[in-house]
């Protein structure tokens, strides 16, 4: 970057959240400004940049990178959970950006982690063994289901996944009959409608109709407020079998991945880790695999750094910064 540039824009862009930053272009991670929108506020993620930028006055960053909740192979972009469509040259004309680098959420936020500190690491379960010795499933769970593949040890460190489309596979009979309601509804039901925040919800509701119970209009963070305050018994039993159903998934994706280490991100993770504690997670955990103790010895880390996405952002762009040819 040029020597004259301080300062650079990163950008966390998920399906129903759009957080922006300016950072500081060198040394450690630093923010100077941010700003938070949703992504039905703007017709366009150029369009939220652009009101952002001018809340700043004379600043006109040259470089960018932004986290996208969306596959970043091919252009245009269409993010998963929500309507804005973009490309890289768009953007660059827009906002008169010299470089953009584009990757996945999950990806972001799995680059982060190398930089995360240990005590930012909280360990769901016994296990304590070190992560670094070889590559990590990420996994987030949002307004979608995130997952990537981390290896510390490679050049290029993350591989992004779209391992949260892959099919819901119910581990006993309440999940069975919870999967035939889902099924009347979605017809395909995969992970990404169980574990997330609109997943949350259809498990609540799911719940109400096979127990024939009353259901209330309420959205995830409520049910996950009540749950986590123990004063709605409903609520609490959708939040347990959230968590259960998540560690089955957490599972699934270390197997698939021959991964040797799982790391939990984003808010959604961090908000339930009383709930992950409990043991409920790692018990579904634990007992997949070919052997009854075959992941017993595998960590399962919950990354709880704030910023994430936008601490990957910025590193990757430090990244391609670096491998320029």
């Amino acid at each position: 970057m040029p020597e004259t540039e301080t300062e650079v824009l990163v950008a966390d862009i998920g399906g129903t959240n759009c957080r922006l930053a300016l950072v500081a272009a060198a040394g450690a991670f630093a923010v100077r400004a941010r700003f938070a929108c949703t992504t039905s506020d703007f017709a366009t993620p150029g369009d939220a940049i652009k009101a952002f930028l001018q809340q700043q006055g004379s600043i006109c960053p040259r470089h960018a990178a932004l986290s996208l909740a969306a596959p970043t192979k091919d252009e245009p972009i269409q993010l998963t959970n929500s309507r804005w469509r973009f490309s890289r040259a768009e953007l660059a004309h827009q906002l008169g950006l010299e470089r953009i680098v584009f990757l996945n959420d999950l990806a972001a936020q799995a680059r982060a982690i190398l930089d995360v500190p240990n005590e930012d690491m909280a360990q769901i379960g016994d296990c304590r063994g070190n992560w670094h010795d070889g590559t990590v499933a990420v996994v987030g769970p949002g307004t979608g289901l995130g997952v990537a593949r981390l290896d510390p040890q490679a050049r290029n460190a993350v591989t992004p996944t779209e391992g949260g489309h892959v099919g819901f596979a119910p581990n006993d009979e309440v999940e069975m009959a919870l999967l035939r309601v889902w099924h009347r509804q979605l017809d395909h039901v995969t992970n990404e409608h169980v574990i997330s925040g609109p997943g949350l919800v259809r498990i609540y509701r799911a719940l109400a109709e096979v127990c024939d119970t009353p259901v209330e209009p309420i959205d995830g963070p409520e049910i996950m407020q009540r749950a986590l305050t123990k004063t709605d018994i409903a609520c609490v039993k959708a939040i347990d079998r959230f968590a259960k159903i998540f560690g089955s998934v957490c599972a699934d994706v270390v197997l698939a991945q021959g991964a040797q280490a799982l790391a939990l991100v984003g808010t959604i993770a961090t908000s339930m880790q009383p709930i992950l504690q409990l043991g409920g997670f790692r018990q579904r955990f634990d007992a997949r695999g070919p052997g009854p103790a075959f992941l017993k010895d595998t960590p399962c880390l919950l990354v709880t750094t704030q910023d994430l996405g936008l601490r990957g952002a910025a590193a990757a762009l430090r990244d391609a910064r670096a491998h320029k040819d």
